[in-house]
């Protein structure tokens, strides 16, 4: 399912979470012009997960860890296959590997691009407020 307006997308997908079993479960992907280099991810588990339920991260590491292992902290992006790929949420509280369609997420961010392509991150910023914020 797919949402979009001028400066937002948001897109559902259904992956499956694995811990001592496999489940279904929800994730929804948030892509904004303003804030254009990151892709927030809120986990919505049918089950009780120790992870937190919503994660900012680079949009670059989803696109490089679709055909290679990116990510060295605590989010990881790997291809499993090539129809699917994993994403390890790891943090201080509990962690989540979830399984996404390969598909799903070259879609996803294929809708980013169209909001803002690949190198024209910086122009979408408002460099005066990020100084304000830096010097409060």
């Amino acid at each position: 399912m797919w949402s979009r307006s001028k400066d937002l997308l948001t897109c559902q997908i259904t992956a499956v979470q694995i811990d001592d079993h496999c489940v279904p479960a929800r994730i929804e992907l948030d892509y904004t012009s303003s804030n254009a280099y990151a892709v927030s991810l809120h986990l919505v588990s049918p089950r009780p997960c120790t992870a937190p339920e919503c994660w900012e991260f680079a949009r670059d590491l989803l696109a490089e860890g679709i055909t290679q292992p990116a990510g060295l902290g605590a989010v990881r992006v790997r291809p499993l296959t090539q129809d699917w790929i994993t994403l390890d949420l790891v943090d201080a509280h509990g962690s989540a590997i979830l399984v996404i369609a390969t598909d799903d997420m070259r879609a996803f961010l294929g809708q980013t691009y169209r909001l803002v392509p690949p190198g024209q991150e910086s122009f979408t910023l408002d460099w005066d407020d990020a100084l304000r914020q830096l010097t409060r």
